[in-house]
């Protein structure tokens, strides 16, 4: 596995573990983008759980555990993001996963409440 950035730090530990390890409390903790930042607000309106079958355990995790880390990213050309960094690993509450009939995907929001790294 490719080394990140941030391995050294706590909340880069944390993002690994989210990866597909377990923390100590066997439980993975979901990444998500701060581009999709707003406010206090995360909102994706493109989730698409039927072409990436992984951010339903993902989804799953948050609604569970409403904790998430929040990261820094690139854009590949494909579209896809590539992560460059972490802020925080964030209480999470005000959780939505809102179906889109018309395309198949979900527009998924949550509020961020608090900061729990230090």
């Amino acid at each position: 596995m490719e080394k990140d950035r941030c391995s050294a730090n706590k909340i880069g530990r944390q993002a690994i573990l989210a990866r597909g390890s377990r923390n100590g409390a066997g439980k993975a903790i979901p990444c998500v983008h701060a581009y999709l930042r707003h406010g206090d607000w995360y909102d994706d309106p493109d989730v698409d759980l039927r072409e990436w079958p992984k951010y339903a355990d993902f989804v799953v995790a948050m609604m569970r555990d409403r904790r998430v880390i929040e990261t820094t990213d690139d854009r590949r050309p494909s579209g896809q993001p590539r992560r460059t960094g972490y802020v925080g690993v964030w209480e999470i509450d005000d959780f939505q996963l809102i179906p889109n009939y018309a395309n198949g995907r979900h527009h998924l929001r949550f509020r961020f409440v608090r900061r729990l790294d230090e």
